[in-house]
Formats: structure tokens, C-alpha cells, sequence
């Protein structure tokens, strides 16, 4: 599971999930902009004015989510190539701490557990 940062963007945290995510995300963004807002708010004169502005924003907000799922492919890619590349613990020892946790995070997602992983500032220590 993928926890979300405090200061962290919906669309940085759609490039940390699986590609699927992004496109399913677009088509619910695009139906609900495009069709279930205006349904909503068509008897308020005033809100029915915002629906359709929102209407009109649905593609581009739907384009926009969309292209995070070619990120997310190229981000899970390199976290392959990673684990992949090592030939030694010459190579392991080489690596920055940011490199190394994604590389064991990455071991242990083929193993099939589940992983959250610190990014951040450094290593912390738990209390």
C-alpha cells in the first residue's frame, strides 16, 4: 500500500501506483466532470454554470491524469533495471541509500510482500 506524503500531489502519488491506476482514474475524473456534475447541478442556476465550466475541463483533467500512467510504467521500469543490474556487493556498496532501499523494496515486491518504503531526508529510526 502506498502511502500518501503529507506534501505530496495526487498525480506524484499516481506515478507511484501501478499504470492502471492513471487511466482508471482519468475515466472516472472524464464521466464525472463530463456527465454526473452537470446532472447534479442543473436546477441551481448558479451551480449549473460551474457544471458546465467543469463539463468543458473534463478532457484536459482526464488528459492530465492520463499521462501519468506512462510515468508510473518508466518509474516501475527503472526499479527493475535496478535489482537487475547488480553483479555484486561491489555494485550494492556503490549505490546511494536512496538506490539501496529501492533496490531491496524491489526485491521484496517479487517475493510478493507488500512494501512502503521512506524515501525522504535519510533512514529514520523508529521510537
Amino acid at each position: 500500500m502506498v502511502r500518501r506524503k503529507q506534501n505530496e500531489s495526487f498525480l506524484t502519488l499516481l506515478i507511484e501506483l501501478p499504470w492502471w491506476v492513471s487511466v482508471i482514474s482519468a475515466g472516472v475524473a472524464y464521466v464525472v466532470l463530463r456527465y454526473v456534475a452537470p446532472g447534479l447541478f442543473a436546477e441551481n442556476p448558479f451551480l449549473a454554470g460551474v457544471a458546465l465550466g467543469l463539463q468543458q475541463f473534463g478532457g484536459y483533467c482526464a488528459f492530465v491524469i492520463l499521462l501519468m500512467a506512462p510515468l508510473s510504467l518508466i518509474r516501475a521500469a527503472n526499479r527493475r533495471r535496478l535489482l537487475d543490474q547488480q553483479t555484486g556487493l561491489d555494485s550494492i556498496r556503490a549505490m546511494s541509500w536512496q538506490d539501496f532501499e529501492r533496490l531491496c523494496g524491489d526485491a521484496y515486491r517479487r517475493k510478493g510482500f507488500s512494501v512502503h518504503e521512506n524515501g525522504g531526508g535519510g533512514a529514520t529510526v523508529p521510537r
